[in-house]
């Protein structure tokens, strides 16, 4: 936990993740999202993702396995483009 804080502080929040168990990421900041994500998967942690505007979510638990929710074959494929990289 002492990294995801720190990563956190480099944001300048410096809340208990049980005040704040949430992040929301713009556009700008998908590094940011990556690295966190990145963070989870080796933790084993469990999280949960969405883009409501573009139809789109993923849930990852602490095992690793995921389920992406899309809106049609593109974003799919998209998605699974990602993952591989």
């Amino acid at each position: 936990m002492h990294l995801y804080y720190l990563w956190r502080g480099t944001h300048h929040d410096h809340s208990l993740l049980e005040d704040a168990p949430g992040h929301l990421f713009l556009d700008h900041e998908y590094e940011d999202c990556v690295t966190l994500t990145y963070l989870a998967l080796l933790f084993g942690w469990g999280i949960e993702c969405g883009a409501p505007l573009s139809g789109k979510a993923a849930y990852i638990d602490h095992d690793g396995h995921a389920i992406l929710f899309v809106v049609d074959g593109v974003q799919l494929a998209d998605a699974k483009r990602l993952f591989r990289s």
